[in-house]
């Protein structure tokens, strides 16, 4: 038996899980960080289910509630809740010149993570510097949204 029979080729850079089919986003965790096995001599990384269990408990409500307007939700409820649609952008920081694919709520567009970071081209800084790729929105990442 081969290793390419024994090892899936593809990992995923957060919890661990493996695929035999490169997804867009890990079917366990969300994350679109996922690697090509076969560029790292077939080396996989083993983590037990403990310490990546919080990364694979899926997320429903978005965490960044709006507040209650008078009369609004249950009697004393301060914050009105939504349903996290999740999904992927690119973005780059002009300052530090990176890219990265950010994940963000569709629904308020509040920031969760960013993913694959790597120095920005020069195409990509220029689209940046002009609005046309997205800059990381740290504020709402921090709960300032």
């Amino acid at each position: 038996m081969t290793q390419t029979e024994t090892v899936p080729p593809f990992q995923c850079n957060l919890c661990g899980s493996t695929f035999n089919e490169r997804p867009k986003l890990c079917s366990e965790c969300g994350s679109p960080s996922i690697r090509d096995v076969k560029k790292t001599g077939w080396q996989l990384d083993v983590v037990t289910e403990d310490s990546v269990a919080h990364f694979k408990k899926k997320i429903t409500p978005c965490w960044n509630e709006r507040p209650a307007k008078p009369g609004e939700g249950k009697p004393g409820q301060k914050g009105i809740k939504h349903d996290l649609d999740l999904g992927t952008r690119p973005v780059v920081d002009t300052a530090n010149q990176e890219w990265h694919l950010e994940s963000y709520c569709r629904t308020c567009g509040s920031t969760y993570s960013w993913a694959q970071g790597r120095a920005a081209t020069v195409l990509e800084m220029e689209q940046a510097s002009q609005g046309k790729i997205r800059k990381p929105d740290y504020e709402s990442a921090m709960g300032k949204a």
